[in-house]
């Protein structure tokens, strides 16, 4: 891997050409230049081919959130500005082309961004230390900007784990997030959230959680010679 690039991906069932996809995004990580490239790598076809980069240059989330067949990322302009220019990228697996949704705006004030999938929603996590809260954000019409809506605005000191990016949240206004090396869930609406006795290994990096159906092919089910699915 070349020392000189961010690398982030994303992964899904492409359910239009019944085909797993994995898209591999390199920024650079040299100031000012603003360039990405991708690359799209299908199951189906055992191959790899090279697309154009995204505008936003800098793609900086640790993996893409899959929502309607899209994978999204957060992307930025610059190198080392803070996150008032931030937007969403995103890629259409069946499509095959890219996009871009533009978050809520905030001025003059050093944010950062997370995303996530929950109920079917696509809601932005803005991280506003010198605020020292989280806002969150639910989209409530897919790729309708003027949609987005504040679901909550959290402290960091009633909830120091609301720093990084919760986990899930139910149609209560709780969030499941890590707190420590335990799984807490938090009410947006009274402020108190309890300890679920779950104890979380500890790992490096991100957890991540993903809703999946039963129902999905599995990888494995692919045959190794005409791609087709037994």
């Amino acid at each position: 891997m070349n020392q000189d690039y961010y690398f982030t991906y994303g992964f899904g069932y492409d359910e239009l050409n019944d085909d797993y996809k994995l898209v591999l995004v390199y920024s650079s990580k040299i100031k000012n230049v603003g360039y990405n490239e991708v690359k799209l790598y299908s199951l189906r076809t055992n191959s790899c081919k090279r697309i154009k980069g995204f505008v936003n240059g800098y793609v900086y989330s640790n993996s893409g959130v899959l929502l309607n067949n899209f994978i999204h990322w957060d992307a930025r302009k610059h190198h080392d500005f803070d996150g008032c220019d931030s937007t969403i990228v995103y890629f259409d697996l069946a499509a095959e082309r890219k996009g871009k949704i533009d978050l809520p705006r905030y001025e003059n004030v050093d944010v950062h961004w997370d995303l996530m999938c929950s109920r079917d929603s696509l809601f932005g996590f803005c991280r506003c230390e010198y605020e020292g809260a989280v806002d969150i954000w639910i989209m409530k019409e897919y790729e309708v900007e003027e949609s987005w809506t504040k679901f909550a605005s959290v402290a960091y000191y009633v909830v120091p784990g609301i720093f990084d990016r919760p986990l899930f949240i139910n149609e209560d206004g709780e969030v499941l997030l890590i707190e420590g090396q335990s799984l807490v869930l938090f009410n947006t609406r009274n402020n108190i959230y309890k300890d679920l006795q779950v104890h979380v290994p500890d790992v490096r990096g991100r957890v991540d959680m993903a809703m999946f159906n039963e129902s999905l092919v599995s990888p494995d089910n692919f045959d190794d010679e005409d791609g087709s699915i037994y």
